[in-house]
């Protein structure tokens, strides 16, 4: 393994938050309540994992060095790929050391969006939305998997239940996404907000 190492996130400090302190900066929801769009969702048509920089770090190899408690190693010299580091799923608590069982996930996940209000966007809007450290969470990835792109009325964390909640509704805020009534519902009765 090449050399360790920490870099530096270009798009904002929100990621250097803890993750139980950036949720408590939402407010109370004011989400508009729609039905959701049943318009077809083809995640081609969100490009994640950019390098925008143009530094060899894609959004995802940002993360993860930003995330991980400890330097992370890389896969070579060229500093491009996380091999190893420290991250510790906010939903399952689980510790992880290897970069391969980490996911990100969209913590408003990509069809979620679409079905609230994104399939509207052009494909800038969707590739920011995509690549938004506000939205992203490095996870244990079976998690990721097993929550899919189920909002909070489908879906909720083992722990830090309410942090997520608190960040699903700043993300929706912020790009001025709909909830569908029993999502709203869900979170509302959470008493998390």
């Amino acid at each position: 393994m090449a050399q360790t190492g920490t870099g530096q996130l270009k798009r904002g400090p929100l990621l250097l938050l803890p993750f139980l302190l950036l949720g408590a900066c939402a407010t109370l929801p004011v989400l508009p309540v729609r039905p959701e769009m049943p318009e077809s969702y083809n995640r081609s048509e969100w490009k994640h994992w950019t390098d925008r920089d143009a530094n060899c770090r894609n959004t995802r190899t940002e993360i993860l060095i930003q995330a991980s408690t400890l330097p992370v190693q890389f896969k070579d010299e060229r500093s491009c790929q996380v091999a190893a580091g420290n991250w510790i799923c906010p939903y399952s608590r689980r510790v992880l050391n290897d970069a391969r069982q980490v996911e990100l996930d969209h913590v408003v996940p990509l069809a979620e969006a679409h079905r609230s209000g994104g399939w509207r966007w052009n494909s800038w809007q969707k590739e920011e939305f995509a690549n938004d450290p506000l939205n992203l969470l490095p996870v244990y990835g079976a998690t990721n998997r097993a929550k899919r792109d189920r909002d909070p009325a489908e879906w909720l964390p083992e722990h830090n239940r309410c942090p997520y909640l608190r960040r699903w509704v700043a993300i929706k805020k912020k790009y001025r996404l709909h909830a569908d009534a029993e999502e709203m519902e869900a979170i509302k009765r959470s008493g998390c907000l």
